[in-house]
């Protein structure tokens, strides 16, 4: 369902296909509490599948992709993740 969601959104955007990328995943969260990064690795596995559900990753294993990292943007009102897809090939 989410993979869907993120599809979706992706095509909406116009995002160009890719081959092989690294990531970077920046959260944004509301508060300032202590947020620990590995409670918010799991999804990437379900923007990964929406970005190979619209096309624009050929699959989501590391032939395709270099590397994943995630990282604290800072703070906002709406809580939001920015996903970063750096061109690597």
């Amino acid at each position: 369902m989410w993979a869907n969601v993120v599809a979706i959104s992706v095509k909406e955007q116009s995002i160009q296909p890719v081959t092989r990328i690294s990531q970077i995943y920046e959260f944004y969260f509301q508060t300032k509490v202590r947020h620990d990064p590995d409670n918010y690795a799991a999804c990437a596995k379900w923007i990964n599948d929406g970005l190979v559900h619209a096309g624009i990753l050929p699959d989501d294993n590391f032939d395709y992709i270099e590397s994943l990292t995630i990282k604290q943007g800072g703070f906002c009102k709406k809580p939001y993740v920015l996903v970063h897809l750096l061109d690597v090939s």
